[in-house]
């Protein structure tokens, strides 16, 4: 049943964690690029589905599954205090 319980962890850590890290690492891609906005949002949408691809990858290469959810959670939630640092909380 523990194991189970870890599995899903790492599941939906992966899929919704995995999600906001690939969604804020593109939004910073995006904050520190200078092109033009065809150019912006291509960057963007390319970007961001090759990094969540990564980061499911990355996610079940961990060997252990609270490992995989802390690292994810840690980088969502250092990514988006900046973000939200920078921005004050406006993400378009």
């Amino acid at each position: 049943m523990k194991e189970q319980l870890l599995l899903t962890t790492r599941v939906v850590s992966a899929a919704v964690g995995g999600y906001a890290l690939a969604a804020i690492i593109s939004l910073w891609l995006a904050y520190f690029a200078n092109l033009e906005p065809r150019d912006h949002r291509f960057l963007v949408n390319i970007s961001f589905f090759l990094i969540y691809l990564l980061l499911i990858l990355a996610a079940f290469g961990f060997r252990s599954h609270l490992k995989t959810a802390f690292a994810i959670a840690a980088g969502n939630a250092v990514l988006w205090a900046g973000w939200f640092a920078i921005q004050g909380g406006v993400t378009a």
